[in-house]
């Protein structure tokens, strides 16, 4: 598979690599490294440049989707990264009594980073909804229309919680940073973390209000 230029430069990114920083890794030179960015296909270079991220962990899914595949960390990004991540946390509910967590600031930030505006999308929280307890703490609650009738919700009005959204899902913590049309999901699984993180979470819910 030809990489595209958008997934050499989300790939560098994730990895914290400048082009100087790939050109040597792959050992080709910083103008090549330049111009396969650019749109200038050259299979045989990308090629080598694919096994230059492929050996740092680097994984890439279809014409634009980059994770980051290190013990214990996963990433998302790229044009399709909502729907990799949601049918990832959908295949990993296992089983009556499984909980979700999520904060962010505001119901509009929350149905953009779930997709609740598309059809499609919005079957995808109901399929949450009946496969897992649901709960999200906003901290602007203007926005009260239901989002999906099996989660619950509760603000913590004009307090900031946190500064971008997360969910918890069993030991895994995924932080969620978007721009509104482009979605980054960075999955981190690690225990202590996921407990600090969700007894946090339960203090905030004993202190929020239920939206009515």
């Amino acid at each position: 598979m030809i990489l595209s230029a958008q997934q050499i430069r989300a790939a560098r990114a994730m990895l914290d690599w400048s082009q100087e920083d790939l050109a040597k890794v792959a050992s080709l030179s910083i103008n090549t490294i330049y111009n396969l960015e650019k749109g200038h296909i050259s299979p045989r270079k990308l090629t080598v440049v694919r096994t230059a991220f492929e050996d740092n962990g680097v994984e890439f899914v279809g014409t634009h989707g980059v994770n980051l595949q290190t013990e214990g960390h996963r990433c998302y990004a790229g044009r399709d990264s909502r729907d990799r991540f949601f049918d990832d946390l959908l295949a990993g509910i296992l089983g009556n009594g499984y909980e979700i967590a999520a904060v962010f600031e505001s119901n509009e930030s929350f149905t953009k980073v779930f997709g609740g505006g598309e059809a499609l999308n919005a079957r995808r929280l109901e399929q949450l909804g009946e496969r897992a307890k649901v709960r999200c703490i906003l901290s602007d609650a203007r926005h009260k229309d239901p989002l999906c009738s099996a989660f619950k919700f509760r603000a913590v009005p004009k307090q900031p919680l946190a500064p971008i959204s997360f969910l918890l899902f069993g030991q895994s913590v995924a932080l969620v940073v978007s721009d509104d049309v482009n979605f980054f999901f960075c999955v981190v699984t690690f225990s202590s973390f996921a407990n600090r993180a969700w007894k946090s979470f339960e203090l905030n819910w004993d202190a929020a209000l239920p939206l009515i």
